[in-house]
């Protein structure tokens, strides 16, 4: 199965990477630094080309080996669960996975993606047909950069969502970082 690995320049990219292929996965590197909008289209088109069900996947998770469930999963849409350092707590996030179908009717119906949320605005608009996943299949947010963390609390103080989240946490254990 193809995994589509979206990158910013997070310290753990090879990281994740390698443990994907080391996992039985092929991977496709996305690293421009672009709009998340812009990165999300690459992904779409790219994938949906490839007439396969595939995941996309953001580089600052390392995953473990229960991400081989969407290997053998029936679904439209769906993600599972990862231990989110920012939010101190298990939460589904990243990994995504997308049935061919899913590629081909989001390619039909991109006039309604939001443009600052787009996989959250595809997620929406097919919520019936998406699932979650029990497994718990990674980390996420560990090992970035003072300027990748910056980076992840800006983004959720721009969606109002940073109370939902611990970086007071995060910057005592990078405290070397942002000192």
């Amino acid at each position: 199965m193809k995994v589509f690995l979206t990158s910013v320049g997070e310290r753990t990219t090879d990281l994740c990477r390698w443990q994907l292929e080391r996992l039985g996965f092929e991977v496709v590197l996305l690293a421009d630094k672009e709009p998340w909008i812009d990165k999300y289209a690459k992904f779409l088109e790219l994938a949906r080309k490839t007439k396969e069900n595939c995941l996309r996947i953001d580089a600052d998770i390392i995953c473990n080996k229960y991400i081989k469930i969407f290997q053998d999963i029936d679904a439209f849409i769906a993600k599972a669960h990862v231990y989110d350092l920012y939010r101190n707590e298990v939460w589904p996030l990243s990994p995504v996975y997308y049935s061919k179908e899913a590629l081909q009717e989001i390619h039909n119906t991109s006039w309604a993606v939001d443009i600052n949320r787009p996989e959250t605005g595809v997620w929406r608009l097919f919520q019936k047909r998406t699932i979650v996943l029990p497994e718990v299949v990674g980390l996420h947010g560990f090992f970035q950069d003072k300027e990748i963390i910056k980076r992840a609390k800006q983004n959720k103080i721009d969606r109002n969502q940073i109370q939902d989240y611990d970086f007071e946490l995060v910057e005592r254990i990078y405290a070397e970082d942002f000192h």
